[in-house]
């Protein structure tokens, strides 16, 4: 194999590895916003669930048991705001 061969090689393999690295991440992010969507859930009845996982990215920040105290705070400083 030629330099250029096994440069193209590595980097595949690095690109490859990067990938997975990546998807194993998202999933992780996925996991997360799940279990923190299921905690608000049950934590709020009554109150509009997360609406991404973005949103429930951040709330996995706080403990499992105030995670649906943080988010009714959050909905309800974000309407006095809007209002």
């Amino acid at each position: 194999m030629g330099d250029k061969t096994i440069l193209t090689t590595f980097q595949n393999e690095r690109h490859g590895a990067q990938n997975v690295n990546h998807c194993s991440q998202n999933a992780a992010q996925l996991i997360s916003a799940a279990k923190v969507f299921q905690n608000v859930h049950h934590g709020a009845q009554n109150t509009e669930p997360p609406q991404n996982e973005r949103q429930a990215r951040e709330l996995a920040k706080a403990p499992p048991e105030e995670q649906a105290e943080v988010w009714i705070e959050t909905q309800e400083r974000t309407q006095i705001t809007q209002l």
